[in-house]
């Protein structure tokens, strides 16, 4: 990936993309700038509360005006940062909390360009508390409609009073409403390694409200990372909400996790293999086996896909593993499955799973199951501890449990699988 851009300027290289990008993106999301933002052709402000009237007496005006509860921001020439910095100080100072959210948002609402400098100093004085934080960051959302690459340039810069790490996914999501194209131009040179996922999640879950395909397809070029799994958890409950488990399974299958050029697509649809089982499981448990069964041996039906769908199938920690035992011998990923939820069942009733343990007929399966119950039994009792662990078929798994029983051999032998 190219890194052409650097925190506090604004490279040629970048102007000319943006540029681009922005009259590309322009044709495919509508008109953009304060039509977008609900003005009308004259440029008065259409949104909620009344748009500002300035007076004759100019400044004066603006300034009464902006200490008016409910009143909206200044507009014009009346927009100096003084008298929309008052408007939005007296917000912030308002201790009615529903006043202060319902006057805030019809201020970013029809937020304009000329009064971004005095919204942002308003802010920038502000104290730092939750609410405040939050409130900012739905400003910067409006910034990025209204601007958004100067709001990534403030958020980029050290200097800036209010710098919010959180803050840029919020700008750009803004910037994504009115002009995708442009937004995802400068996420994809962007030069921080660890924003950069967040930003493209930031895109994407704002692309997501107006076109799924579009989401789904951008999704996939965002590279692994702690985002990129929360991007996919987003991206199926929108999935699940406007087109169902069937949707859910489309969406799966249409993941090529083969393709070149991407950030690991086996990781990415190996999780997302764990959402639809999980989906599909719940509402219709044969068929999450029949999946299951088809695609036997792939490598993204993993142990995790396979626990996910087991909580579904099972009314009780027995009947989810016992639900695992009965899939075919060529689905993997069942042994470590069973263990996973055979210690939730050691942590929910530590008794009552040694004794369940105890009845089945054990085998490979219920490896990880015996050893799990061996290394929680041996702070009672360790010789019983000992005799589980002699039960574990593979000599590898075997020897590691005895090691941390404190049991010595002269050759351990590495587990297997």
């Amino acid at each position: 990936m190219s890194k052409i851009v650097k925190p506090l300027v604004v490279h040629s290289a970048w102007a000319a993309l943006a540029a681009g990008a922005y009259f590309v993106g322009k044709s495919s999301v509508g008109q953009g700038g304060e039509q977008a933002l609900g003005a009308d052709a004259g440029g008065a402000v259409t949104a909620s509360g009344p748009s500002f009237l300035v007076g004759a007496d100019g400044d004066k005006g603006a300034r009464e005006a902006a200490l008016v509860p409910g009143a909206a921001l200044p507009v014009g020439e009346a927009a100096t940062q003084e008298a929309v910095q008052l408007r939005v100080e007296s917000i912030l100072a308002q201790r009615d909390p529903l006043l202060r959210k319902s006057q805030m948002a019809a201020v970013l609402a029809s937020l304009r360009a000329e009064q971004v400098p005095g919204v942002l100093a308003a802010f920038e004085g502000a104290p730092r508390d939750d609410e405040t934080d939050r409130e900012f960051r739905e400003f910067l959302y409006a910034w990025g409609r209204v601007s958004g690459g100067d709001a990534m340039t403030y958020l980029m810069d050290p200097k800036s009073a209010r710098r919010d790490r959180m803050g840029g996914g919020s700008a750009v999501a803004g910037w994504a409403a009115v002009d995708p194209a442009a937004a995802m131009a400068f996420v994809e040179v962007y030069e921080d390694d660890g924003a950069r996922p967040w930003l493209h999640y930031g895109v994407m879950r704002e692309v997501a409200r107006t076109d799924l395909d579009g989401a789904i397809a951008y999704a996939e070029q965002n590279e692994k990372s702690n985002a990129r799994g929360r991007q996919l958890e987003f991206l199926g409950e929108r999935i699940f909400a406007e087109r169902g488990v069937d949707g859910m399974v489309a969406w799966l299958e249409g993941i090529d996790h083969t393709a070149e050029g991407y950030s690991d697509l086996l990781s990415y649809k190996t999780y997302a293999t764990g959402m639809v089982l999980d989906r599909l499981a719940a509402e219709d448990v044969e068929a999450a086996r029949a999946w299951i069964e088809e695609r036997a041996g792939e490598p993204y039906v993993s142990a995790g896909a396979l626990e996910r769908a087991a909580r579904r199938a099972g009314d009780s920690v027995e009947g989810s593993i016992e639900w695992l035992a009965s899939l075919p011998d060529e689905v993997g990923g069942r042994r470590h499955a069973i263990g996973e939820r055979f210690e939730d069942y050691l942590r929910e009733d530590f008794a009552a799973a040694g004794q369940w343990l105890a009845g089945q007929e054990l085998g490979p399966l219920y490896d990880e199951a015996v050893q799990d119950y061996a290394l929680s039994a041996a702070r009672d009792d360790r010789e019983a501890a000992i005799a589980w662990a002699e039960r574990i078929t593979d000599a590898g798994l075997r020897a590691e449990t005895e090691r941390r029983l404190g049991v010595a051999r002269e050759q351990p032998v590495a587990p297997q699988g």
